[in-house]
């Protein structure tokens, strides 16, 4: 894994070196789709859209895609009537479709998607695989604002459901390729340093 961890930022406003740093970079040619791997709440999607912005890719949320193949409904809603297996299977069959019928695009994948076998293995040969770090503090703060849409976290004490959640696939995340601190750092901080550490994969790959 190539570890990109950056300067910490006190600001949550993009520093002149981000922006300048962006420009720099730009643009390079990606060979593989990027996918975006981590805890909920950690920017995946919102990061994942201005990275496809940025290299002129479509995004793609797989949550997103699950839920158009299950007629609409929400995740929460999956969990309750399908329960966690159920989903896992579904959310590998739909990146697979996504790979199959999608060009080379930015994924923002679900929580668990990385620690699942299958889905793992798979993302490790057809894609770049990115992993957003970001302290579970700040991950608590983001979920408490969002439980109706995380329902394996929303019960009990939340920061402890976190933890275990973090225990148990936190060892799975450090097998991507290339792992990002994201701590209190702006999204467009974080998309600089997804960029610079992409550029130096590219190169020593």
């Amino acid at each position: 894994m190539l570890a990109y961890l950056g300067k910490e930022e006190k600001s949550m406003r993009t520093p002149p070196s981000a922006r300048s740093s962006l420009i720099t970079l730009a643009p390079f040619p990606l060979d593989k789709t990027l996918a975006l791997v981590g805890m909920p709440a950690t920017g995946k999607t919102t990061v994942g859209k201005q990275l496809a912005h940025f290299f002129k890719v479509e995004f793609v949320d797989s949550d997103t895609e699950v839920e158009k193949s299950a007629g609409g409904n929400s995740v929460s809603v999956i969990y309750d009537q399908w329960g966690e297996e159920a989903f896992r299977d579904a959310e590998y069959q739909v990146i697979k479709r996504l790979f199959r019928e999608k060009p080379i695009h930015v994924l923002a994948t679900g929580e668990g998607a990385f620690a699942q076998e299958e889905t793992r293995k798979f993302l490790q040969e057809n894609a770049i695989t990115i992993f957003i770090n970001t302290n579970l503090d700040i991950v608590c703060e983001r979920i408490q604002r969002k439980l109706q849409s995380r329902p394996q976290l929303a019960q009990g004490d939340i920061l402890e459901n976190i933890k275990k959640t973090w225990q148990q696939r936190s060892p799975f995340y450090r097998l991507a390729d290339i792992e990002i601190k994201s701590d209190d750092t702006s999204y467009e901080d974080t998309l600089t340093k997804i960029i610079t550490a992409l550029s130096k994969f590219l190169y020593l790959s």
